[in-house]
C-alpha cells in the first residue's frame, strides 16, 4: 500500500495510484521517458518518508525517487542511474533501501540512503548467484538467498549476521518473514520455517504435493497454493 491507494507499476511504463475500493484512479500516474516500443521491467518498490514517497527501480539500472501530491500526482524527485542491471526488489531497512545489483557478472546488495537524492552508497558481493529477497527481519536486519540454497542475514552495515544451508531446491517465490519466524517453501512441497534472528530451524513440514507461490498472510491466516490450486492454510505459529 502506498498510503490508501494501491501503488501499481505498468509494463508501459506507468505507475499509478489505484483506490482498493472500486478500482478507480488516483489523481495522474509517474511516467518516466521511454523509446517507442520498448517495454518497463519494474521491480517492487520501496515506500518511504511516511508513506508519502517511494524509490522504484527497472531491471535496466534506472531508478526514481517519486513523492505523491495528494491525490492529484506522481511527481519525480529524483533519478539515477547504475552502472548495471538490478535482479531484486526494493527494500526499506531502517534509514536505507538495499536491492541486489549486478555488475561484471558478479551479484551485490547495494546500499542507497533513502535521502533527496539517489546515492548508491556501499555494497558487498554475494558468495553466489542471488535468487530471493531481500526480506526484512526488524529494522536493522535482512535476508537473502542464494542459488546453492544458502539463506544469508545481513544488518544495515552489510556485515554477514548469520548463514544457514537449506536445500538447494527450487522455491516458490519470496521467502516471508511471518512472525518472528521466516517461512520458506519449496515447489517440491516442503517448507521450512526458521528463527528470524538465528536462523535455526524452527519446523520442517511437506503438504504433500508441489507448491506453487509463495506463503501469503492474510489477517492472523497464512495460506500457500498447491500445483493443483488447491488453497492450504498453514499455521501462523
Amino acid at each position: 500500500m502506498f498510503g490508501n491507494s494501491l501503488l501499481v507499476p505498468s509494463k508501459k511504463g506507468q505507475v499509478v495510484r489505484i483506490n482498493p475500493r472500486n478500482g478507480s484512479l488516483v489523481g495522474a500516474p509517474f511516467q518516466p521517458p521511454l523509446k517507442p516500443g520498448v517495454d518497463v521491467d519494474w521491480l517492487e518498490p520501496a515506500i518511504i518518508a511516511d508513506g508519502q514517497e517511494f524509490m522504484i527501480a527497472d531491471k535496466t539500472g534506472r531508478f526514481f525517487l517519486v513523492a505523491a501530491d495528494a491525490d492529484t500526482s506522481l511527481q519525480k524527485i529524483a533519478e539515477s542511474q547504475f552502472p548495471g542491471t538490478v535482479r531484486s526488489r526494493l527494500l526499506l531497512v531502517g534509514e536505507t533501501v538495499f536491492a541486489v545489483c549486478q555488475d561484471n557478472l558478479s551479484d551485490k546488495i547495494v546500499e542507497i540512503p533513502a535521502g533527496i537524492e539517489i546515492e548508491f552508497g556501499k555494497s558487498v558481493e554475494l558468495p553466489g548467484g542471488f535468487v530471493a529477497g531481500p526480506v526484512k527481519i526488524d529494522d536493522s536486519s535482512f535476508v537473502v538467498m542464494l542459488e546453492d540454497g544458502n539463506l544469508i542475514c545481513y544488518n544495515t552495515g552489510l556485515e554477514e549476521q548469520w548463514k544457514v544451508e537449506l536445500p538447494a531446491d527450487k522455491i516458490a517465490g519470496n521467502p516471508e518473514l511471518i512472525g518472528a519466524e521466516i517461512v520458506i517453501a519449496f515447489q517440491s512441497g516442503d517448507i521450512w520455517r526458521l528463527n528470524g534472528q538465528s536462523g535455526e530451524t524452527v519446523l520442517k513440514s511437506n503438504i504433500g504435493q508441489p507448491i506453487s507461490s509463495p506463503p501469503r498472510r492474510l489477517g492472523g491466516r497464512v495460506f500457500i497454493s498447491g500445483a493443483d490450486g488447491t488453497l492450504h492454510e498453514i499455521s501462523s505459529e
